[in-house]
C-alpha cells in the first residue's frame, strides 16, 4: 500500500454546498502553500508523524502535497462550472 492510496475508493458523488467548498477550497490552497514553503525539518517532522509505517515517509509528504495541489484545482474547476451554469 503506497502512502496515497485510493484504490479503495467508489464513484459515489459527495455533494457540498458552496459556502462549505469555496472555504474548504482556499484551505487546500493555502496547506499546500504552506508546505511548498516549510522547511526541510518540519516536512521530515510530518512525513515521521504521518508515514511512519511506510518504507518511504518523505515520499508520502511528496504524495500529500500532490494531492492537495490537485484536489485544490479539482474542486476550483467545479466551482467555476457551477457558477457559470448559474448565469
Amino acid at each position: 500500500m503506497t502512502a496515497n492510496n485510493h484504490a479503495d475508493h467508489d464513484d459515489s458523488v459527495i455533494m457540498l454546498d458552496t459556502h462549505v467548498a469555496v472555504p474548504l477550497c482556499c484551505d487546500l490552497d493555502m496547506l499546500e502553500d504552506w508546505l511548498l514553503h516549510c522547511s526541510a525539518d518540519t516536512l521530515d517532522e510530518l512525513g515521521n508523524f504521518a508515514y511512519r509505517a511506510t518504507n518511504n515517509p518523505q515520499f508520502g509528504v511528496t504524495e500529500l502535497i500532490t494531492a492537495l495541489g490537485r484536489y485544490g484545482v479539482v474542486l476550483r474547476r467545479l466551482l467555476a462550472a457551477q457558477r457559470a451554469q448559474q448565469r
